[in-house]
């Protein structure tokens, strides 16, 4: 799914600011819950970080933007079998609702 980029941008960006959330890997399964909550908590703790509107809209593009895991795990939803792709749409849908969640309450207070 990512194949390095963006992808790795953002694992570089959140292990510099917050040492202590594990290793995202860089192919996220839209079926793996666990990774999913992996990916949302290294996107929340980067938006978290942000300190200027700039930061933020860098934060933005690395959890969110085309090249971003949350992307590629979305776009891989196609090429699931039909009873898979419900599961995995409600996953991808509550990962993105977190994350672009933060990334508005994070707008507010900058």
């Amino acid at each position: 799914m990512v194949g390095g980029g963006e992808g790795k941008a953002l694992v570089g960006t959140v292990s510099e600011q917050c040492g202590t959330i594990p290793f995202v890997p860089e192919q996220v399964s839209p079926l793996d819950q666990s990774a999913l909550d992996n990916v949302a908590e290294h996107a929340i703790a980067a938006i978290a970080a942000a300190t200027s509107l700039e930061e933020l809209a860098q934060v933005r593009r690395e959890t969110t933007g085309e090249a971003s895991q949350i992307a590629a795990a979305n776009r891989a939803i196609k090429d699931l079998p039909g009873p898979d792709k419900a599961q995995a749409g409600k996953n991808m849908g509550a990962v993105k609702q977190l994350v672009f969640a933060a990334l508005a309450d994070r707008q507010k207070h900058l």
